[in-house]
């Protein structure tokens, strides 16, 4: 080639280079960028914060002296046991991912009805799903209430509204989400990595998209309340609607109950989800949650699906999915002052103490078994899909 050409192709060849290397960049950022423009809960600078618990968390118990061994007393030595080690995480994922999931009625910056962490354990190939009931009488983050001037102690419901762009013109999408992580992260020391933030409507269409859910119906179940709650005890295939009805209902049995009757619907889901036709669909599935932008708000990216989705086609939703019921006697019902925004009011709440914390973290380490007195439709065998 003429040497007066080899500029021109070394000119063409760098911009081929640049283009490529920007082409990567941008791939790379959309990889990790949250896939409905959510805030991060990775990008929020926290201080570090010391748990407001109650008073009957304080131990009083005295340390156990260790005996000194006498003058003439010969000691062993022992024998230290090899520690276990660590299984390598699957899919090339972190060793865990606590996932913070929040539900509204209708619309995923209301109240909190629904909130639960999702212990997504890639070293022992398991997911373990803990509930926090909404009436938990919570702390409020000390810096949140002197920016906004509301008053804390209130329910854990009631958080994600007050930190989303209802209450503050300056908050983005997601910010409700992200401050019920630093009130779980406060108040009972657990911390999450990512959340999802969800409507009614998202679990409504998406229900009548895989073509309803079989459930088993214990008892007969109707609440006067809402329109349509009415529901005959034994097996039956429910559609959107009904099956986001029959999540909503506490009239009967208290929001302790009505968690019961979530993960009924949510073992359902993950039953129908299992069957091949719907591991098939898996791509079509999740663009569903990704088009749902105005139902739907998390800071979960692409790749973060795609270790999710690696997890998911490995696990057997009755054996390696658990679902964690709270104890009713580490909660104590009771009516307590509590505030909305800037108001106070008492309210029927629901306390807790050093008991619940620790059966938290048991839960989501996996260290303690589920409670099995609770009706399961995985109890016996249901209808194909």
């Amino acid at each position: 080639m003429n040497a007066r050409y080899q500029p021109w192709l070394w000119a063409v060849l760098g911009m081929g280079l640049g283009l490529a290397t920007i082409v990567v960049l941008l791939g790379l950022y959309w990889w990790q960028t949250p896939l409905t423009g959510g805030a991060r809960l990775s990008d929020v600078a926290t201080q570090p914060v010391t748990a407001v618990l109650p008073a009957v968390m304080t131990s009083t118990a005295t340390p156990t002296a260790t005996p000194t061994p006498g003058p003439t007393e010969v000691v062993e030595p022992t024998a230290t046991p090899s520690p276990t080690p660590t299984p390598t995480p699957l899919c090339g994922g972190p060793a865990r991912m606590n996932i913070l999931f929040v539900g509204g009625r209708f619309d995923p910056q209301e109240n909190g009805d629904v909130v639960r962490v999702i212990a997504v354990d890639f070293a022992n190939k398991q997911v373990r799903i803990v509930p926090f009931p909404r009436d938990l009488r919570v702390e409020l983050p000390q810096d949140f209430v002197e920016q906004t001037g509301y008053g804390s102690p209130v329910k854990l419901a009631s958080v994600n509204l007050l930190g989303g762009t209802y209450m503050h013109a300056l908050a983005k999408r997601g910010d409700g989400a992200i401050l019920t992580a630093r009130v779980l992260d406060l108040n009972f020391g657990v911390k999450t990595d990512r959340y999802i933030a969800v409507g009614g409507r998202v679990i409504d269409n998406f229900v009548d998209a895989i073509g309803g859910v079989s459930v088993y119906i214990p008892t007969e179940i109707n609440d006067p309340t809402q329109t349509g709650a009415h529901f005959k005890p034994g097996y039956q295939v429910l559609n959107g609607h009904d099956a986001l009805l029959f999540t909503r209902i506490r009239y009967d049995v208290g929001d302790l109950g009505r968690i019961e009757r979530q993960t009924i619907i949510a073992k359902a889901i993950l039953q129908k989800l299992a069957h091949p036709s719907m591991i098939e669909r898996a791509p079509e599935i999740i663009n569903y949650f990704i088009q749902a932008r105005y139902d739907l708000i998390t800071d979960l990216t692409p790749e973060d699906l795609n270790l999710l989705y690696c997890l998911g086609k490995m696990l057997d939703p009755d054996t390696d999915v658990i679902f964690y019921s709270v104890p009713k006697e580490l909660l104590k019902l009771t009516v307590a002052p509590i505030y909305v925004g800037p108001y106070q009011f008492n309210s029927s709440v629901l306390e807790w103490d050093e008991r619940f914390v620790q059966w938290v973290h048991l839960a989501l380490d996996g260290k303690i078994p589920p409670k099995l007195d609770q009706p399961s439709p995985s109890s016996t065998p249901t209808p194909a899909p």
